[in-house]
């Protein structure tokens, strides 16, 4: 895939922080990528058997100074992953103790997990597929990036995608599967959300904006790749997978640019500007502070203390312009978003 240039489409500050955040990322799965093999050598353990991703902010690309690593280890089978389990949370403190940031313990929607957990039939759509298995499923698939182990994560994702065209509940509709898992993944965000909206001693406000800007725009520019792919390949063939695993591995950003035709890239811009915008505020600590003392009945309250508002209205505007691009698509691939996402 020849990757559409972002820079002429989106303002100069906006493009410095998205190459900031690229270079941040970058650089971190890089300093990763060298604690943990080192690490795997030291135990004596074979990295041929390890595949170590890193997911959220920083597999997407999006982390600037603020953010937190999310790392989630898949190994080759069980007898592999029972070797590394003992080892898993040493591992995971020396990178936080080097990074000197948090970094993910491994417990529910990190841990470490085998190949063949991954793509057992239970764990698509059978009774083993709860909201843990599926979050790690499509974190693995749409928002990782490898940082260490030589087990390759194209390997991994391919090896997933055709345990959905092995799936019975798929009956060769195996992309349509992965749609639904996608949106189902999506509602268990904003149904997990509402719920701890609810607890006051939730910070529902980091939450609520978190969802309302990075998680909507992963989620629309995994729709539009989807819907942009099969327009290309209406039979579902071989090269659509391709295709797939080959948008997964870029960011949600150049995702949505490459889905998008050439008249459409300006609204493309206009979107990922607030999206952006969002990353830089979130980048600074005291900005992540205050979001996290705002009372629910007091947040459109007019402060300076409270970011809200501002927060908020960016937010309508990406959606808006979502909204926007959609509606200028084509009525046959409006539908097969509705069809397949929305409704």
């Amino acid at each position: 895939m020849n990757d559409i240039i972002i820079q002429p489409h989106i303002n100069k500050r906006a493009w410095d922080i998205l190459e900031n955040a690229r270079k941040n990322c970058d650089q971190l799965i890089g300093r990763i990528t060298s604690i943990g093999d080192g690490f795997l050598v030291s135990l004596g353990l074979n990295p041929d058997e390890l595949c170590c991703v890193v997911v959220g902010s920083v597999g997407r690309q999006e982390a600037l100074a603020a953010s937190d690593v999310d790392l989630i280890p898949v190994l080759s089978s069980p007898i592999a992953l029972a070797a590394f389990k003992p080892h898993d949370k040493t591992l995971r403190k020396e990178i936080q103790d080097k990074l000197g940031c948090k970094v993910s313990q491994g417990e529910d929607l990190t841990r470490c997990v085998s190949m063949e957990e991954l793509t057992d039939p239970e764990s698509i759509g059978g009774e083993k597929d709860g909201s843990s298995a599926l979050t790690r499923r499509i974190l693995l698939l749409t928002e990782g990036k490898q940082a260490g182990g030589k087990l390759a994560l194209n390997a991994v994702r391919r090896t997933v995608m055709e345990a959905y065209a092995g799936a019975d509940r798929s009956r060769g509709r195996h992309v349509l599967s992965l749609c639904n898992d996608i949106a189902r993944y999506y509602r268990t965000l904003c149904i997990e959300y509402k719920a701890k909206a609810d607890d006051p001693n939730k910070d529902w406000c980091t939450r609520n904006m978190k969802l309302r800007h990075s998680r909507k725009f992963w989620y629309f520019s995994c729709l539009m790749t989807i819907v942009a792919l099969a327009e290309s390949n209406p039979q579902g063939d071989p090269a659509y997978i391709s295709g797939l695993l080959d948008a997964f591995d870029r960011s949600p950003v150049q995702r949505l640019f490459n889905s998008v035709r050439e008249e459409q890239r300006g609204n493309a811009g206009r979107i990922t500007e607030p999206f952006v915008w969002f990353l830089e505020f979130m980048a600074t600590h005291a900005h992540r502070d205050r979001l996290a003392t705002i009372a629910h009945d007091k947040r459109y309250e007019v402060t300076l203390e409270n970011p809200f508002p501002a927060v908020k209205f960016n937010s309508d505007r990406l959606h808006q312009e979502m909204l926007l691009l959609i509606d200028s698509l084509p009525s046959h691939q409006r539908h097969r978003i509705l069809s397949w996402f929305l409704l």
